[in-house]
């Protein structure tokens, strides 16, 4: 629903495997994406530029990193998987 109120659908690919992921240092910090679509049969690969890239990978589990002053911190520390 989340995905649907933002109208995000158009910029998600199900079923397809992010084979490589990198930040190029001579290109204004772009990213070269190489991505298999899933439901292909073959080993075919595609690369991609983008100025962004978004790490989603669904719900697991709620990892929180610790780092120096987080005691300090007076707000709420929340992981994404617990929004809503």
């Amino acid at each position: 629903m989340y995905a649907d109120h933002f109208q995000l659908q158009q910029h998600i690919r199900f079923g397809t495997e992010v084979v490589s992921l990198e930040q190029l240092s001579d290109d204004g910090g772009r990213w070269s994406v190489t991505t298999k679509n899933m439901k292909d049969s073959t080993d075919a690969t595609t690369l991609e530029l983008f100025d962004a890239v978004m790490v989603c990978v669904g719900i697991g589990n709620a990892v929180i990193p610790t780092y120096d002053g987080q005691n300090e911190f007076k707000g709420q520390l929340m992981h994404s998987i617990h929004y809503k």
